[in-house]
């Protein structure tokens, strides 16, 4: 199945021949230092999503730049994203890494963010699907696919379901929106990494999880043949007319969508799913992104584009983002602002009753 075409973005490699002869400044980085942010620690998704880039940026970049990785976590992502808002250098030696936790903490217009996403300059975005499973010796399910309605209604009857996030408020509200309204009571355990969620799961220590497609192919599918792992719906990602489509990586499981519509007989509305679509938005089709800071000039946003794009034309990238990040198109530049706009652009019914969800879900007031 093709991936032209599916958000309003043509795929990496159409954009090949225009970042070749698209006009930019004549920028130079030789002999510079570009300082790429990541506000969170080494080892984790948004930290390998820079690692990965490292070497294709010092590659493409005009003059060949040192590429320093600069982890500087606190705050869930705020600590640096609040630094880089104040202190972002403009002349194109820094640049910052995005991810979904960011994004939630500055859709729901929490206390500690002085940082404003949307006046910074995007210039590449990395959408991440995303699957849920379950074990099913401990739950019953088949999962596949094979039959979401029992499957659900299976888990609806389990008792003592437990999944695991880092925090109440971060990129794993799409999770405990999506159990939600399938209508799976849960408990939820903090504290956890997505690597440290998996491995509770393979201890038995929770019962339900879910994965980015790249991690779930590389570390969680070889549990399906043991028994232990039995996917059951995957998140989709929104096309270019805001309507929810599968997963091109796991094209035979439902989106959450199609389950609960499938379980009640008609589609998913209110604000439960007002609120689950943009933090779907979030952590799906804005998953990952790096950007200039506000105040770049409009040659140098120019320049880290055509480097973007030249870089997501590399087939050895493409071999790697595909097993990282999964098969959903990249996108540049004006389209990823776009898409980050739709995503963290929140109806102010819709966060209040989101905040009451949280405070009475988890007692913590946001």
């Amino acid at each position: 199945m093709s991936i032209k075409n599916k958000i309003g973005l043509v795929s990496a490699a159409a954009f090949a021949a225009a970042a070749f002869t698209a006009p930019v400044a004549a920028l130079s980085l030789k002999d510079k230092k570009v300082t790429f942010i990541v506000p969170y620690k080494e080892g984790g998704g948004t930290d390998t999503m820079a690692r990965i880039f490292q070497p294709f940026l010092q590659k493409y970049l005009p003059g060949n730049p040192t590429i320093l990785v600069l982890n500087q976590p606190g705050g869930a992502g705020s600590k640096a994203s609040n630094k880089f808002q104040r202190e972002g250098r403009t002349d194109g030696t820094m640049i910052i890494a995005i991810s979904s936790s960011a994004l939630v903490a500055y859709t729901m217009r929490a206390k500690k963010v002085k940082y404003d996403v949307l006046s910074w300059h995007p210039v590449i975005l990395i959408p991440r699907g995303g699957v849920m499973y379950a074990n099913p010796k401990h739950t019953g399910i088949i999962g596949h696919g094979k039959d979401v309605v029992a499957d659900i209604k299976k888990l609806q009857k389990a008792k003592g379901l437990v999944n695991g996030t880092k925090n109440p408020v971060d990129g794993g509200l799409r999770g405990t929106l999506g159990y939600a309204l399938m209508g799976i009571t849960h408990d939820t355990t903090f504290g956890l990494s997505t690597s440290k969620q998996r491995k509770a799961f393979h201890r038995d220590e929770i019962s339900l999880n879910y994965d980015a497609t790249g991690p779930y192919i590389k570390k969680v599918k070889k549990h399906e043949k043991k028994g232990t792992v039995a996917p059951f719906v995957a998140f989709g990602y929104f096309d270019s007319e805001g309507k929810i489509k599968r997963d091109l990586t796991f094209p035979n499981l439902p989106t959450i969508e199609e389950a609960v519509t499938n379980l009640n007989g008609k589609p998913p509305s209110g604000p439960m799913w007002e609120a689950f679509k943009n933090f779907m938005g979030i952590g799906v089709n804005a998953s990952k992104a790096i950007a200039l800071p506000k105040g770049t000039s409009s040659e140098i946003v120019a320049v880290y584009q055509k480097a973007m794009k030249q870089i997501a034309a590399d087939s050895k990238f493409q071999k790697i983002a595909e097993k990282r990040f999964g098969k959903l198109p990249i996108v540049f530049g004006a389209d990823a602002k776009k898409i980050l706009k739709q995503a963290t652009t929140m109806k102010p019914s819709t966060r209040k009753w989101m905040k009451k969800f949280i405070k009475d879900k988890y007692d913590v007031n946001i």
